[in-house]
């Protein structure tokens, strides 16, 4: 097989209107974080292996891309960007006051899943609010969150909201290891009901305690519905924060217009070693992936020894994309408006022509067309409703859908 014309599996190659949908989409998100007031960070591609050495939301470390350098030590491909941006909040203090708002737009690399296909690489847009803790900025994160997806023209869009906290009390009770909390969870979090109440009888969970936890896979869905399962169904008093924490958040995202736009899933429990309180991801018809998931990771700072509160998410953009493409709305492509042709010895002029018309925003396509004939058939063949014609004496002859003459 010649490997020069094959691609590595999980990666892609962009081209034409896709990779113009993609740019766009890039530029839509990067302004929507300007105007937030959010700066932007470019880390780079990879990094000693001791900043990942953690989990990165739900990519493993078996998952990530490694290779040595030439003194021998481990370096990661970065599979996600916030670690590398609490590396520079933290490494850069003095640049920063905190709270630090900070956005990203690039590449990631790793092992990931989606829909069947496995991808290697792929494109992150993200922010990230540290040092802030509280509702307050976790509805901003939230906000935000909303504001990408619809800056993107996604309109019927959904927050799932979720808070681990729930989660965390009923474990403080039911005295569980790390291995058997991270089974629960993984059985909690798939809504797997049935598994997981033959799995806390086999663990010997108190019968009360249990139905606590099997509530986590039944209490989604609209907001007032799932606030009253949580105030009727949780007796301990460590769900009361947790609980009180979505109320503020969803009366601030209420004012903000976005009731329609929420829903809540106490179940919704995403790596809990990384995630600390406030969990949420962003869906949108046809496409069965999250667009976006993010959520409070407040001890992620620790490990660089300047622990801060922090929020944030990530979307994927090839997500994004699928999900313009369900709703065929992705933006066209920008075509030529003028094409041009010259006679033998008077090409200057023609590309004369083009770089003002160009400077002036207007799209023009230089040919190698030496008759008026040949340049209209290559503008009909390009879909180019205008020509411009130069002879020799710098004179052009212009014309409107000039296949039709």
């Amino acid at each position: 097989m010649n490997f020069k014309m094959q691609l590595p599996e999980g990666v892609r190659d962009y081209i034409g209107q896709e990779a113009y949908v993609k740019r766009q989409a890039e530029a839509q998100l990067r302004e929507q974080f300007r105007l937030s007031g959010y700066e932007e960070m470019e880390p780079p591609a990879f990094e000693y292996a001791a900043v990942f050495e953690s989990e990165v939301g739900n990519l493993r470390q078996e998952n990530m891309v490694r290779f040595f350098d030439s003194d021998g030590r481990m370096l990661t491909l970065r599979p996600d960007f916030t670690l590398p941006c609490a590396r520079i909040v933290s490494a850069r203090a003095a640049q920063f006051s905190l709270p630090a708002r900070v956005f990203y737009i690039g590449n990631a690399y790793g092992l990931e899943h989606n829909a069947g296909h496995q991808k290697r690489e792929y494109t992150q847009a993200g922010a990230e609010l540290m040092g802030a803790g509280g509702t307050r900025s976790d509805a901003e994160i939230l906000m935000l969150a909303a504001q990408a997806m619809e800056s993107l023209g996604l309109k019927e869009y959904v927050l799932d909201i979720g808070h681990v906290g729930f989660f965390f009390a009923l474990l403080e009770q039911a005295g569980l290891s790390e291995v058997q909390a991270e089974q629960l969870r993984s059985l909690l979090d798939e809504k797997n009901a049935g598994e997981a109440k033959e799995y806390l009888e086999q663990l010997g969970v108190d019968e009360a305690l249990a139905q606590q936890f099997l509530l986590l896979t039944d209490a989604y869905g609209s907001v007032e519905k799932v606030l009253r399962q949580a105030k009727e169904g949780f007796a301990s008093a460590g769900c009361r924060k947790p609980l009180e924490e979505l109320q503020a958040i969803c009366s601030m995202l209420d004012s903000c217009g976005l009731k329609e736009h929420v829903s809540l899933d106490l179940g919704l429990l995403m790596n809990m070693d990384y995630y600390t309180g406030v969990v949420f991801r962003g869906m949108a018809p046809g496409v069965g992936s999250p667009l976006l998931s993010g959520g409070r990771y407040d001890k992620v700072f620790e490990q660089f020894e300047r622990p801060m509160p922090a929020t944030g998410f990530a979307m994927g953009i090839e997500r994004a994309m699928a999900a313009l493409a369900a709703i065929h709305a992705w933006p066209c492509m920008p075509k030529a408006q003028i094409a041009t042709g010259a006679e033998d010895g008077a090409m200057g002029f023609a590309l004369a022509f083009a770089k003002k018309k160009r400077l002036e925003g207007i799209g023009v396509l230089t040919s190698d067309c030496q008759t008026q004939e040949e340049l209209r058939r290559f503008a009909e063949e390009h879909g180019i409703m205008q020509i411009a014609f130069f002879n020799q004496s710098g004179q052009s002859i212009q014309e409107e859908e000039p296949w039709k003459r």
